[in-house]
């Protein structure tokens, strides 16, 4: 049965020591992390939240593996998705940034239940609310598996974008994530995969460049991921790319909680 109630999310919420919260779902756990998406000149934009996983036993699982176990059941991986949604933004609202956008990883199948539950949704905004955060702070970063009606996922986009929550794409260049999609979806900001950057600075720049060029008649901003040295910032800085993100502005990590930290 697929979380949609307040009280359904505050039973898997936990603090610790850290103030930080955490997720307990089954046989794992999952914790915040953020990494910062800046403008050229590094001033910080975003910040994109991401997921650390263990199970019981303390063993660290890598989240792509994870989200595409063949072990894991649709209903599990919607409740997670949804789970670690709401972990980010409650991590987020405490912290000294809490006034900047955050971006949330959503695979599609997380669309397809938004486009059919007003309970999720309003679940959604009231948390939103509570957390004394808007809407328009939130960009929901939908995942280039290449799954699900997208019909039915433009149907959940749409019901988002209504309520002033922003679309944006992720791993432009990789799997599902490509034109055909990004034509369909039309998203307010596209994330250009960091294979298209290595190819770039390798000389092979045809596809950065067209990338680039279908990004600007979508209209949508665009943030060029896997930035690692100034080197790569200086040979791409000519092309108008509107954010990047990457280890050269920083590193995933938990983000500094306000003293009085929000309530649960």
């Amino acid at each position: 049965m697929y979380l949609n109630q307040s009280e359904d999310f505050q039973k898997h919420m936990q603090l610790n020591e850290d103030g930080q919260f955490y997720v307990a779902y089954k046989n794992y756990l999952f914790q915040s992390v953020f990494q910062p998406i800046c403008f050229a000149n590094k001033e910080i934009f975003a910040f994109e939240g991401l997921v650390r996983i263990e199970d019981k036993q303390g063993n660290r699982i890598r989240p792509d593996a994870f989200f595409r176990s063949p072990e894991l059941t649709f209903v599990d991986a919607v409740n997670i998705s949804l789970l670690c949604g709401s972990l980010h933004m409650r991590n987020f609202a405490q912290s000294v940034h809490k006034t900047k956008k955050i971006f949330i990883n959503t695979p599609p199948t997380v669309f397809q239940v938004v486009s059919h539950d007003k309970t999720a949704v309003n679940a959604l905004l009231s948390l939103i609310s509570r957390l004394g955060m808007s809407a328009e702070q939130m960009v929901y970063e939908i995942l280039e598996f290449d799954e699900g009606d997208m019909q039915v996922i433009l149907s959940g986009i749409n019901i988002l974008k209504q309520h002033g929550i922003s679309i944006a794409m992720d791993d432009y260049g990789m799997n599902g994530s490509n034109k055909s999609r990004a034509e369909a979806l039309r998203p307010s900001i596209i994330k250009l995969d960091k294979s298209l950057l290595d190819n770039y600075i390798n000389h092979q720049s045809e596809e950065l460049e067209t990338s680039i060029k279908l990004c600007r008649e979508l209209g949508a901003k665009i943030i060029l991921e896997g930035l690692e040295t100034q080197e790569q910032l200086q040979k791409v800085s000519h092309l108008g790319i509107d954010m990047y993100q990457g280890y050269l502005l920083g590193h995933p990590q938990p983000l500094a909680t306000m003293a009085n930290g929000i309530p649960a």
